[in-house]
């Protein structure tokens, strides 16, 4: 005779001084990546541009995407969570001597703790950012990058980010 088992969801469990509540262990995350090489053109220095290109976003659990503007990821869960963003590039810039930064916008405004710059004297760079932030439902998030000059072309030869819970415990 073969053992049967059912699990059943518990809907507050205690670990180590902390519980999980409501539907805390539900799926939401997104995982997007730059399917090929994509310039965007900084037209005025200091202003962000979404970073162009098309991105594929799979796997994608509570989040649905937007064309804009502006373009994104927009979190579709009721529940307000803080979540956390990382993302990495591979950059190539129009010319060198420049200041580059990317970010993080959500709802098309900085997320300061996103945010990260580099002056290149070359004309490659690697990037990378983490930040955590609240979101709410219909939240848009966009990668975006701004430049110290005019009309800088920013070529985003790769870039992938995550989005997931940063936390799994309720405090």
């Amino acid at each position: 005779m073969t053992a049967r088992y059912h699990v059943k969801r518990v809907p507050e469990v205690h670990l180590d001084g902390a519980y999980i509540e409501g539907d805390s262990f539900d799926k939401c995350g997104v995982f997007a990546y730059l399917t090929a090489a994509a310039d965007t053109t900084c037209t005025l220095k200091d202003t962000y541009y979404p970073i162009a290109g098309t991105f594929t976003n799979s796997p994608i659990e509570g989040f649905t995407t937007t064309a804009g503007p502006p373009p994104g990821i927009v979190y579709a869960c009721d529940e307000d969570r803080t979540m956390e963003i990382d993302w990495h590039a591979s950059v190539v810039l129009s010319t060198g001597n420049d200041t580059v930064h990317v970010a993080v916008l959500k709802n098309g405004t900085e997320v300061a703790s996103s945010v990260m710059g580099t002056y290149v004297t070359t004309l490659v760079l690697q990037m990378s950012g983490t930040c955590a932030i609240e979101m709410t439902e219909d939240d848009v998030i966009t990668l975006a990058v701004r430049s110290g000059a005019d009309g800088t072309v920013i070529t985003f030869a790769h870039f992938t980010t995550t989005i997931n819970k940063f936390f799994i415990a309720a405090s």
